[in-house]
This record gives structure tokens, sequence and C-alpha cells, in this order.
């Protein structure tokens, strides 16, 4: 943003190890308390709700911490995502809750005011466990196992615009360039593919991990791209041409969920280390800024909120936990 002095990048980690040299960082400045399990967590785009997905879809009031709305689903929702302007909810899921069964897709919007339904994509055969609003809010994409494919529809209508089927194995992770133009998705096969969401066509060598990849997200200059793997890492890919920029080593433990924050100062990585820790990494001089410790069992997702001032994570334990920027 012109004239606005940027931060120099930060890495936060979640992860569960210890480290001497890291100092402890500031509690949550709140928790909040789910049903179950929390899969994904997104907040909206003016910052005053935050949406919470698992064996149904929550919304609170970041005000007053008070749960507003819930929107009782048939199948656990694996993800969510706020439309730009605010007014609509993607959900994408499959299992009956309570179950692990393998039965259609369910990828659905939803009226943020009402919790009403506006409307069913119809396209994904089974489980999907992604999904994500193009910048400009026209289009939908959601991703999904077998097939392996990924679907992008209009969001105002529905209609199927294009379906990728460049990924060998379930599709686990889905996100658009800050332009729209580009579509990033990963999962099973260990490769990310970049594509043209209005041809589904492939415009990039995939990139590699060693492992399934879980997570993804574009850096907001849309130059870099943020991949976690089950190798424990997360790598930083140049977009332009598919080369490695950084590789940013964890514990050895899977790395399952990433963030980025609006202005590119902070990234976020969770781990699957059982009673996870929240660390801040200054990459350019390798060493950790700060530790924070969420408490809890294993963190599923992160966020952060639109401004950039907050960092929400949700888990196994089914809590919310939110963070101040930056965390000391």
């Amino acid at each position: 943003m012109a004239g606005r002095w940027l931060m120099p990048l930060f890495v936060v980690l979640v992860a569960g190890s210890t480290d001497a040299v890291a100092r402890d960082g500031a509690e949550p400045e709140v928790t909040l308390a789910g049903t179950g399990r929390v899969c994904r967590v997104a907040f909206s785009p003016d910052g005053k709700l935050l949406a919470g997905a698992g064996q149904e879809l929550w919304l609170w009031d970041l005000s007053t911490g008070q749960r507003v709305r819930q929107i009782k689903t048939d199948r656990v929702t694996n993800s969510v995502a706020f439309s730009p302007d605010g007014r609509m909810l993607a959900s994408a899921g499959g299992a009956p809750a309570g179950t692990l069964d393998e039965v259609a897709a369910e990828v659905k919007l939803w009226d943020v005011a009402t919790g009403r339904l506006v409307r069913e994509l119809v396209g994904p055969k089974l489980l999907s466990a992604c999904v994500a609003f193009s910048p400009d809010g026209r289009f939908v994409a959601a991703g999904s196992g077998t097939p392996p494919e990924v679907y992008v529809w209009e969001a105002a209508t529905g209609a199927v615009v294009s379906r990728f089927t460049g990924q060998k194995r379930d599709v686990a992770a889905v996100a658009f360039s800050p332009d729209g133009r580009l579509v990033a998705s990963s999962g099973s096969e260990y490769a990310v593919c970049i594509w043209d969401p209005a041809t589904g066509a492939e415009v990039r060598t995939p990139t590699l991990h060693e492992r399934f990849i879980p997570a993804l997200a574009f850096t907001p200059d849309g130059k870099t791209l943020v991949t976690a793997g089950f190798d424990g890492s997360a790598q930083l890919w140049n977009v332009s041409d598919n080369t490695l920029r950084a590789t940013l080593h964890g514990t050895g433990k899977a790395a399952n969920s990433i963030a980025v924050s609006p202005d590119g100062s902070f990234i976020a990585a969770s781990y699957l280390a059982g009673q996870a820790d929240l660390k801040v990494w200054t990459p350019a001089w390798g060493r950790q800024h700060v530790r924070l410790r969420p408490g809890g069992k294993n963190v599923l997702c992160l966020a952060f909120s639109p401004d950039g001032s907050r960092l929400a994570a949700g888990g196994v334990d089914g809590a919310i936990r939110i963070w101040k920027a930056p965390f000391r």
C-alpha cells in the first residue's frame, strides 16, 4: 500500500518443541468455545464476526465474544469462507456428522444475516475439504476426493465455470491469487498445482513436498505461495517460476495449516505435535521472535483478521483462541 511503512517479514509457527532462545509472548486475548473440533476459522471482511466450522457452523460477535448464530448441517463442515462483501458464507464438507463415511460432497452458500441457505453448488462427488471465494466475490472454488478435482462456480448463479482435474489424489486446499487470475490447489499427491480458474488449464509445473500438503496461501502481493507439508516444513515458492524461496523447518512434526497476514508481515503455520506451542520467527535472522502457548491439543486451523491485528487458532479441543499482534 502506497505510503505505508511495512514491517519486516515474520513467521509464526505452531510447534511442539521448546526453545530457550525465544521469550514467552502474550496469553490469548480471547478464548471462544465451540462444539467438537474446529476444522476451519475465518474472519468476516469487516473483522466483526468470526466463523468456525466443524460438526456445524458457528458465528461469533467479536465485540462481545458471544455466539450469534449456529447453522445446523447434516454433514461435517471441513472448510468455511466469507464472501468479500461479508454477506455470504461458503461451506464445504461431506461425511455425516459423527461418522467418517465417504458420501457426496456438500458445498453450500449461506446468508450471513439470517443463516438461511442461499444455494447448493453441485459438482464434487465425494468429501470436500476446502472452499474459497475469489477476491472479487464472483466465483467460488472447492476441491474433493475421488475423483480428485476442483470446481469453480459463479457465486450468483451456481453455474460451473471450470473444472480442474490435474490433481492425482485427494484435494485438501485451494486458494485464489490476490488478483483472482490464478488458483493454487494441493493435497495427498505431494504436489501444488497452479491453474487458470477461467479455463481449468494448468499454467505452472507442480511444486513438490516430500509428503501430503494440506494447506497453502498466497502472500498479499501474489508473488509468493506459502505451503504446509506433512514433511514438517513450510515452504515459500516464487509464483512466477516455481523456484523455492525459503524453507521454514518446524520440529519434524507434520505442518497442517497456513495463514498469511494481510500486509504480509506475518506467516502462521500449525503443526500436529500434540499440545501445541505458537512461535514467531524472523527468517532473515533465523531465530524466534516470541513463543506463545495455545494450550489444549493440536491446532487444526489458523486465520488472521482483515487488519492483521489478531490471529485465531482452532483445534481438536473445540476452542478458538485469539491473540493480538505482535504477540508480546
